[in-house]
């Protein structure tokens, strides 16, 4: 190991609050070698952030407190530094890039005069040209557009990741010695992280800074750190090099921060579907591990091809006691409501469960509930030989067995909530003897109908401010979201993704184009009229510490809005479901009488959450939530958001540039350039086999655990 920058010898912060003191950061010891990187991961609260800013000593000393410890930058004790002599460090020796750029940039300054002013103050005898001159070049390294036009810029015109950039600028922009990054690149989409990420790694080998790494990404983790520590409750409770670390986990809390990342995790309601070697466009969906059912009911799932003679296509072969003679006639007769047995409704039952619906050439009413008395095996093995080169799903419940089609194949890629019954004629089967319950699929209908939506921006110049051109931010957008769906937004940082979702929320006035929610045009209609339509429709923003009122108990904006619309008999009844639905943001209820500023940024968003939901829409656009969030409460959030989805019919517009986030929680993905859809379709099929190059270039700059 090099010489150490940075040591941090039993550190403790004791924070104030409500007359108590909470250990936020409770004796803990790390080093930072010279031009090396130590990551700090750790579940929102773990005390991250507050060690990053007991670094640099940017904590209120009325509400903060280090009762030990000592912080050593190249040997010099920082806490013991008066307030003039931390000014000199700050920003020149030690620079920290900051979570929420919306509330860490000034607003009534452009962005340039931000990055000049830093530059100035810590060098003296630079002129306003020379400042003026690298400030721009640090614009430009960081990928902000038109970098000398977007000088004078202010925050307020400039997009989540375009902030961010600015930040990651203005902390560069000094070479300093160390520089901590709180989660620097959670707002940026994937392709400016990927050169975020080569940008700082390159600026770290020319001037051989030392990085103090906050972040919930692990692929970035795999990329940038030479250190890991991993926090729990103000603690270090792990810390090795990276490759340690992550291949070979000894804590538990570890072990659990590994196992929540989305790619390891299984969406609830998925089935195992094989790719037709004939059909090369599909791409194979998720398969979950378990399913989740009473305890008394065991599922296990075996995949096969179909049955020799049946050609090249998937078979399910459901394996359970023969039906009757009258009933195998019954089925062959034309769809008719018929009532089955309870016998054959379990079995149907514990399919639907399984993530599939399925009509045995009628319509039939399944029943949902899941009776006690059947034990249902499915196990996953390898295609035996001769059966095809297919695969299917084999249940042991029936000895009936058939193959899919390409449409049907389609279906079990497609949530339980988009599978409707319709009538169509059965295949035949040569074995007439047995029945071919068949899976079937009926669009639903859209519940938000977006036509040639236009948004525009004018760019106006010269004395009197004339438009002599625009900012095409959205351009000729069409989109359909069925009820129920999650469809993900994805794009680059500026694409347009924000503008759609606030556009279509009337949010951001449309130019041109139509918005209908369950068949009600929304644009043109006065504030009036929209407010009846606002409780179907709510937002959850991107950065909660500007969207939330500060000046608010969580209490009143929870039941504010409540009262607004008519929700809850008196103010108790409200505070009551104020509080249920902290708990389902897995917040207490004694949130409710706390401020914004007392929690952290991802508990914020947690809020943030609860009251885009308190209403009970049917609609929400979700942008950007999970970005501030760690791994394991993120993986809390997404399945509490299909749960809610499956609870209460809920349509979402999911913006993210998570990709993982997107395999794992969205039915479609819709792909914007440039104010324009370029791609649109199954997740499974955009993410696996992607047609268009910009596509292929997102998903090609995607951070992969691998070390």
């Amino acid at each position: 190991m090099s010489q150490a920058l940075l040591e941090v010898r039993n550190l403790r912060t004791y924070l104030r609050s409500g007359g108590g003191e909470v250990r936020a950061v409770d004796d803990i010891s790390f080093s930072i070698p010279k031009g090396e990187t130590f990551c700090l991961v750790g579940e929102s609260g773990s005390g991250k952030s507050v060690s990053a800013l007991s670094v640099i000593r940017l904590l209120p000393d009325g509400v903060a407190s280090h009762p030990s410890g000592e912080i050593l930058l190249n040997g010099q004790d920082l806490l013991k530094l008066d307030d003039p002599g931390i000014r000199a460090v700050r920003g020149l020796k030690v620079a920290m890039i900051f979570q929420e750029p919306m509330t860490s940039l000034n607003p009534v300054m452009s962005i340039g005069e931000q990055i000049t002013e830093a530059l100035q103050l810590h060098h003296p005898d630079m002129d306003d040209a020379e400042a003026t001159e690298r400030t721009i070049r640090a614009l430009e390294q960081v990928q902000i557009p038109n970098a000398s036009s977007r000088f004078r810029d202010y925050p307020h015109q400039l997009s989540g990741g375009q902030r961010q950039r600015v930040m990651i600028a203005m902390a560069l922009a000094c070479e300093p010695h160390l520089l901590i990054s709180d989660e620097p690149t959670t707002a940026l989409d994937v392709t400016v992280q990927a050169e975020i990420l080569r940008l700082m790694r390159k600026l770290q080998d020319d001037t051989g800074m030392s990085m103090l790494f906050i972040t919930h990404d692990f692929g970035v983790v795999a990329q940038m750190a030479d250190w890991v520590g991993v926090m729990q409750q103000g603690k270090l409770v792990e810390v090795g090099t990276c490759a340690e670390v992550l291949r070979n986990p000894q804590h538990p809390y570890t072990q659990k921060l590994l196992a929540s990342v989305p790619e390891n995790l299984a969406k609830p309601g998925s089935a195992a579907v094989a790719v037709n070697p004939a059909a090369p466009e599909i791409v194979e969906s998720p398969i979950p591990e378990t399913l989740t059912l009473p305890e008394d009911v065991v599922v296990e799932a075996k995949i096969e091809p179909a049955p020799s003679g049946r050609g090249q296509g998937e078979g399910m072969q459901i394996d359970a006691p023969p039906l009757s003679h009258e009933k195998k006639e019954l089925v062959q007769q034309p769809p008719e409501d018929v009532e089955l047995s309870k016998s054959d409704k379990k079995l149907l039952s514990v399919l639907e469960r399984a993530g599939l619906r399925l009509q045995a050439a009628q319509n039939v009413s399944i029943d949902n509930s899941l009776p006690d008395e059947p034990v249902i095996e499915a196990k996953t093995e390898p295609s035996p030989a001769g059966r095809g080169q297919g695969e299917g799903l084999q249940s042991d419940a029936s000895p009936y067995s058939f193959p899919l089609s390409y449409e049907e194949r389609e279906l079990l890629r497609q949530p339980p909530q988009r599978r409707e019954e319709t009538n169509r004629p059965a295949r035949g089967d040569e074995d007439s003897h047995k029945i071919s319950p068949r899976i079937v699929t009926k669009e639903a209908e859209p519940l938000l109908q977006i036509r040639d939506l236009k948004v525009w921006f004018p760019i106006k110049k010269g004395l009197f401010r004339q438009t002599v051109d625009y900012v095409k931010a959205v351009d000729e957008v069409s989109l359909d979201i069925p009820q129920g769906q999650i469809v993900a937004l994805v794009g680059e940082s500026g694409c347009g993704k924000t503008t759609l979702g606030r556009a279509v929320l009337q949010l951001e006035p449309p130019t041109a184009g139509s918005i209908r929610i369950d068949g009600q045009e929304l644009t043109g209609l006065s504030a009036r009229e929209l407010r009846p339509l606002r409780r179907k429709m709510q937002i959850a923003f991107q950065d909660p510490q500007s969207s939330l009122n500060p000046r608010l108990l969580v209490e009143t904006t929870l039941t504010e809005p409540m009262k607004v619309h008519g929700i809850g008999a008196n103010q108790e009844e409200r505070i009551e479901l104020a509080g249920q639905l902290l708990e389902d943001m897995q917040l207490s209820r004694e949130s409710l009488w706390r401020y914004p500023h007392e929690f952290s940024g991802g508990q914020r968003q947690r809020i943030g959450l609860a009251r885009a939901l308190t209403l009970n829409p049917e609609f929400v656009v979700c942008d950007e939530i999970t970005s501030a969030l760690d791994v394991s409460v993120q993986a809390e959030i997404l399945q509490l958001l299909l749960d809610i989805r499956r609870r209460r019919n809920l349509t979402l517009l999911f913006i993210t540039h998570n990709i993982g986030v997107v395999e794992y929680l969205s039915d479609r993905t819709v792909v914007m350039y440039k104010g324009k859809i370029v791609e649109e379709g199954l997740t499974a099929k955009v993410c696996g086999a992607p047609e268009h190059s910009y596509t292929q270039k997102l998903l090609g700059a995607v951070p992969r655990l691998v070390v």
